[in-house]
């Protein structure tokens, strides 16, 4: 986040949501955008577990056709 003051960029950290991945750089997989973003969840009760991320991690490395594939270097 960014903002005039230091003050500022905490108020924004506790309410505002984190920008996409994908408004940055567009080659990152959806399902790695929504799943950095269930992640950063104002809410923990909201956030993946570490199993559920990393299943999904799984799952988007080893491609659609479950072929192994570079998610992102």
């Amino acid at each position: 986040f960014e903002a005039g003051s230091a003050v500022a960029v905490l108020q924004r950290h506790l309410g505002d949501e984190p920008p996409s991945l994908r408004a940055r750089r567009a080659d990152v997989p959806e399902a790695v955008d929504r799943l950095v973003r269930s992640m950063l969840a104002k809410d923990p009760a909201a956030r993946p577990t570490a199993a559920d991320a990393g299943h999904l991690l799984a799952a988007v490395a080893q491609g659609p056709d479950g072929a192994a594939t570079v998610v992102l270097p």
